[in-house]
């Protein structure tokens, strides 16, 4: 199950990038062919940034 910002743009392919949101060394994720730049994370929480906009990744367990 996903959630997202009414505004954002399709999630659909982002399954696929989110090993990459939560790796040792991470450098960014495509979501809706636009890069996102990794900020930061913590194991459970990711933050990536596109120009002034930015996003979140938190894992749940569910």
């Amino acid at each position: 199950r996903w959630a997202a910002s009414p505004n954002f743009p399709s999630i659909d392919n982002l399954k696929d990038e989110l090993p990459k949101a939560f790796s040792l060394q991470p450098s960014g994720i495509v979501v809706d062919r636009e890069k996102y730049i990794y900020i930061r994370n913590d194991g459970t929480f990711a933050v990536f940034r596109k120009g002034a906009d930015g996003m979140a990744i938190v894992k749940l367990n569910q």
